[in-house]
């Protein structure tokens, strides 16, 4: 993921992101990550139990000595964690663990999508979405909502939606080009978005991201109100 280096406007900062390499544990990432030549780790700190990511607990004392540990080392940093699920049990609780622990290691956001099954839980949603950008809040986290395609969130118009009702200030969306892809996006319509909402993005070669960095510049006229910089995330395996 690129990100803007602080103090130096000009160079971006590259993200690895968990999906590149699900099998690593955080600290395994930052390492290869940092063989790699990347700036800085995306780490997995809440896990989803799917096939072939790493079996230890991110939040276990010695994973979390060991990422700390990598980081040290290295001298990499974290831009942002994942990933917040909202499914029909959650609870915005218990991602305060793992918001903690980014708060702790420099992570600047946390992404969030939606995985209900009814189409008719926008107040639910909402509610999870805006109790999470509270807890997170104290962390200087912000969070940033995803729409994949196959999500209960499809589409841009959905997430904006519930950021702009949520009105936190460290509200956020997160351009994944995959899904803009799928999802029939015209670039033209992140026009429209408010750009302290657009912290990061997470390209995919195959989409022709490239194309975006035209619509965000990696410096932003800061005379008219807008961040010098914008991350961009690093292409991601699906």
């Amino acid at each position: 993921m690129p990100v803007q280096n602080v103090g130096s406007p000009e160079e971006p900062l590259f993200s690895l992101a968990n999906l590149t390499l699900i099998n690593c544990t955080p600290a395994e990432l930052v390492y290869v990550a940092a063989r790699a030549g990347y700036d800085a780790v995306s780490p997995r700190f809440i896990t989803m139990n799917v096939p072939g990511e790493f079996t230890h607990s991110p939040l276990d004392k010695n994973q979390i000595q060991a990422t700390k540990t990598a980081l040290e080392t290295t001298g990499l940093k974290v831009l942002d964690i994942e990933l917040a699920r909202i499914t029909e049990d959650c609870d915005p609780r218990d991602f305060e663990a793992a918001l903690e622990l980014g708060g702790e290691l420099g992570a600047r956001h946390m992404i969030m999508s939606a995985w209900t099954s009814r189409r008719d839980d926008r107040n639910f949603l909402l509610d999870v979405y805006s109790e999470t950008c509270d807890l997170a809040a104290p962390y200087g986290l912000t969070i940033d909502l995803e729409f994949p395609s196959f999500s209960r969130l499809r589409t841009l118009d959905e997430v904006l939606d519930i950021v702009r009702a949520a009105d936190r200030p460290n509200g956020g969306i997160l351009v994944d080009t995959l899904y803009l892809h799928l999802s029939r996006v015209d670039l033209g319509e992140l026009l429209h978005v408010p750009t302290e909402w657009l912290h990061f993005l997470e390209p995919d070669l195959e989409c022709g991201w490239s194309h975006l960095i035209w619509y965000f510049p990696t410096e932003f006229d800061h005379r008219q109100g807008r961040p010098h910089g914008l991350e961009r995330d690093h292409p991601r395996e699906v």
